[in-house]
């Protein structure tokens, strides 16, 4: 018999009343209290939901081939499409086959109507949280999905077509939109486009099921025994279904009874605070309440539980130092076997090591290196060694603070005046009146032999430094930090009577918890954060996102930080971070004091060439020549973007102390940008190297920016810090959110910037390479004369960045840089001895058996976009050929 989606979701709501025992719904659907028409309705979206989506982390009974869902045709409708497909050889029974395909595509994306009494965007629909349609050419509309896509894409339903009928895109094209005229009678029209009909999809067991023999899809329709997985070669074949080969069939038929302990599962990452992560060791370490951790790179090294035996990787390691660091965790104890299970995604790289699993296992690990030659860490080094004598001096010598203790309080180094509007309540206690610990006056004067012990120590800091312009820069750097500090602490006072007069006593609390935090947080931390002291692993360009009422609200277990690099995509608004089993949205800037307020800078990119150029003004970019190619620069050229300091979530004032409603979620990211080197270098500063010309610039300036989606760049309100895709972006001219509602309002009437960029603009060693003669292959040449230097240091690849850039005439320059920012002097060695360079490329591609490129050669995790282009032979061709 078959039955309707409707039907279905009745008996199933009826025998969950009858039998509740029978049944469970996800925790996040609260039933118990609700009316019988509510929890139908739920029932209803439950199997909708089940049906019309995808969903990678559970298999479906249709998923398993066990029952068929098929959309109800009469022959006479069917009758255009047989004829249509009939020119490609396919019976009758196989364009129904292939109908029934993409007819399921669209309604396993949701492009189907909803009975009354399922609300689009209920919890069972996950991600998809609105109507969705698929129109023939639907022009960037939101939550409308392309039956054909835009020129020089491909989707699944043009892919599908072009391996069942075994032709090209174009012919490809043509029959799809053949056969969305023919089904279109079929569908029903929607605000956005069109959808299927839920009343003419009926379900009943399966008769036929097929298995593809490469991908191992599972389907009741085979066309030509043809996948419809998108990209996938291989063929269907018809296959029974086998319960002894599935753990779930086999529970629920109660074939067998499999032993299921219970998973009690927690987070270990950097993002988590030190005290919450060592809680978690702890537990785990002893399975007390913790049997499963869920890691990024922090269980990877400097960790051990001896008692562990079983690790699974989501996806494969970047490296073998990766991989043997982290299965490495198991297996530790003198009686204890390891079992280590790698997860392979569907990318380009994973897909290689699944097909060569022991490059993995067997590869090359090197020694960590220390980058001595990298100003900004030895600035930080001698911040450290300036501000501990300061403390030894000020706070040890002299008790100026009175007794020791282990945390020296951020008030007594802020401004007198502002500290004495505070309350007294917020105020450490013990802390003499009127103390004010001026660092920058102590160091004014102070010489070498008064911070230095050792004459070393002194000739290495005045080598790469210079001690005056060390103590001016120290000088500099903490003034903006301290002065940074005042600002918030204004602002937040600011905000508490302005909160306290509205009445609104829970953020008058909050914003007093944070001047207290402020206040009396440790000042070693507060400069660490603030870059002007070395922090653990020597990160040097940290960005926040905030998710906390300010940065100094202590109600968070979480600290989310990136480099600024990756940060501004993983934290651009719009994109999602996982923390502490909370999805974190990113929505703007964290903006409280003046020194958080935006400032908007420029950039212009050369439409020939590529070459960036930024300034802090538009004139600055425009109206002139670009640097390389020489071409004219206009207004049209130009874009503005902001360097983000840090980036918050929304906080709303009527659910600051509500938890997250969870979805189940597909993660939103931003792509990463490529990186551009931006400086121009004279033709004299070049010299020659045979088949190239170097110049080495040792603060060479290069810059990376996100236009997010689509490259239509971003809106942000200065005022605020409210922040979203300029894609999607539909409030213009009017009030916007609030990313905090400080004073007690949910709008905000600042006028947003449009078309925002978030850029990173960095320093390192740079050397330029200009190749004397013509490429075949600019990527290659790259890649390999990277990966020689890498072998000549014996570092990983992740320590060395590529950057191309076009010349006049078509010439190409490739730009090897230090990845950490300030540099650490590997590429001046490239240019010091780039003879022995060239001859670890040549013997890289020489010494390789593949046809094109491999792992053994070219291509690593980190050049994945580039793997199509990397040819070895074109590399010899041009460095052996004289």
């Amino acid at each position: 018999g078959q039955i309707g989606l409707i039907d279905i979701s009745h008996e199933l709501a009826k025998e969950a009343e009858n039998e509740p025992q029978a049944f469970f719904l996800p925790a996040s659907r609260d039933v118990d209290d609700s009316d019988q028409q509510t929890r139908r309705n739920i029932w209803m979206s439950e199997v909708f939901g089940y049906f019309t989506l995808s969903d990678p982390r559970r298999e479906s009974i249709e998923d398993l081939g066990l029952i068929e869902l098929k959309y109800q045709l009469n022959t006479e409708e069917q009758q255009p499409a047989n004829e249509l497909f009939s020119h490609y050889n396919l019976a009758a029974e196989d364009t129904h086959a292939a109908l029934q395909t993409l007819l399921a595509i669209m309604r396993r994306r949701k492009a189907i109507s909803l009975p009354k009494g399922v609300d689009a965007d209920s919890y069972a629909f996950g991600p998809i949280t609105n109507k969705v349609a698929y129109s023939l050419n639907p022009g960037g509309r939101k939550w409308t999905h392309s039956w054909i896509p835009a020129e020089n894409r491909i989707n699944i339903v043009i892919d599908y077509i072009q391996r069942l009928i075994k032709c090209d895109r174009e012919t490809a094209l043509n029959v799809a939109e053949d056969i969305w005229r023919v089904i279109i009678p079929w569908l029903i029209k929607d605000t956005n486009g069109f959808i299927l009909d839920h009343e003419r999809l009926l379900l009943r067991k399966a008769t036929e099921r097929y298995v593809c023999r490469q991908c191992g899809f599972v389907t009741n329709y085979s066309a030509l025994n043809c996948c419809p997985r998108l990209e996938c070669t291989g063929s269907l074949a018809s296959r029974p279904f086998d319960p002894s080969k599935n753990i779930i069939a086999c529970w629920i038929s109660k074939a067998e009874h499999p032993m299921f302990r219970e998973l009690r599962a927690e987070e270990h990452t950097a993002q988590i605070k030190k005290d919450f992560a060592k809680i978690i060791e702890d537990r785990f370490r002893e399975d007390e309440g913790v049997n499963l951790i869920s890691s990024t790179t922090t269980f990877e090294m400097g960790i051990n539980i001896g008692s562990l035996q079983k690790v699974l990787l989501r996806n494969a390691p970047p490296s073998s130092a990766n991989y043997i660091q982290r299965v490495g965790r198991a297996g530790r104890g003198a009686d204890k076997n390891a079992i280590c299970v790698t997860i392979c995604r569907r990318s380009k790289y994973d897909s290689d090591m699944w097909r060569e699993p022991l490059r993995l296992m067997t590869g090359t690990m090197h020694t960590p290196t220390v980058f001595l030659d990298n100003k900004i860490i030895f600035q930080r080094h001698f911040n450290a060694v300036a501000f501990a004598t300061f403390l030894r001096d000020r706070v040890l010598s002299e008790k100026a603070i009175g007794e020791v203790k282990q945390v020296t309080p951020v008030e007594v180094f802020l401004n007198l005046e502002l500290r004495r509007g505070i309350p007294e309540a917020y105020h450490q206690k013990g802390l003499p009146d009127a103390i004010h610990l001026d660092f920058r006056q102590w160091l004014q004067n102070k010489t070498t032999g008064e911070l230095f012990q050792t004459v070393k120590c002194m000739t290495d800091f005045e080598s790469r430094l210079g001690f005056e312009a060390a103590k001016k820069e120290a000088s500099d750097k903490y003034g903006r930090v301290i002065e940074g500090g005042e600002q918030e602490l204004s602002a937040m006072i600011k905000a508490r009577k302005k909160a306290s007069d509205a009445g609104m006593d829970s953020l008058a609390k909050d914003l007093g918890c944070g001047i207290k935090n402020l206040l009396t947080s440790d000042i070693i931390n507060f400069l660490a954060e603030g870059g002007f002291l070395p922090r653990y692993a020597f990160p040097l360009d940290l960005v926040r996102l905030e998710t906390a009422e300010t940065r100094w609200s202590n109600d968070s277990e979480v600290e989310l930080s990136r480099s600024r690099s990756i940060a501004i995509s993983e934290y651009a608004p719009g994109a999602q971070v996982i923390a502490r089993k909370n999805v974190y949205t990113s929505a703007g800037l964290y903006v409280l004091g003046e020194r958080d307020t935006p400032k908007k800078r420029w950039y212009s990119k050369c439409n020939s060439c590529g070459q960036i150029r930024i300034g802090l003004l538009q004139e600055d970019v425009s109206n002139k020549s670009c640097d390389v190619c020489q071409k004219a620069l206009t207004r049209q050229h130009t874009h503005p973007f902001v360097i983000p300091d840090a980036f918050s979530i929304k906080i709303e004032k009527e659910s600051r102390r509500r938890p997250q409603r969870y979805r189940a979620d597909t993660l939103i990211r931003q792509r990463q940008g490529a990186t551009h080197f931006i400086d121009q270098i004279a033709d004299s500063q070049f010299e020659d190297k045979g088949l190239f010309h170097l110049a080495l610039k040792e603060r060479g300036n290069l810059f990376r920016y996100n236009c997010g989606p689509r490259g239509e760049g971003f809106v942000l309100c200065r005022k605020c810090g409210f922040s979203e895709p300029m894609f999607g972006h539909r409030q213009s001219g009017k009030p916007h959110p609030r990313l905090r509602a400080m004073g007690g309002l949910d709008k905000c009437d600042g006028d947003p910037w449009q078309q925002i960029a978030y850029g990173h603009k960095f320093e390192s060693f740079c050397l330029v390479i200009r190749p004397n003669r013509p490429l075949d292959s600019a990527e290659s040449l790259a890649y390999a004369l990277q990966k020689g230097l890498c072998k000549m240091l014996e570092v990983e690849t992740q320590e060395i960045g590529v950057s191309l850039r076009n010349q006049i005439n078509n010439q190409t320059e490739i730009i090897l840089y230090d990845q950490t920012p300030g540099g650490a002097g590997f590429v001046r060695e490239a240019r010091d001895k780039f003879d022995q360079v060239i001859t670890k490329a040549i013997d890289i591609c020489g010494s390789c058996s593949c046809e094109k490129a491999c792992y053994d050669c070219l291509k690593d995790y980190g050049n994945q976009s580039f793997h199509d282009k990397l040819d070895r032979h074109s590399v010899r061709k041009f460095l052996i050929r004289q």
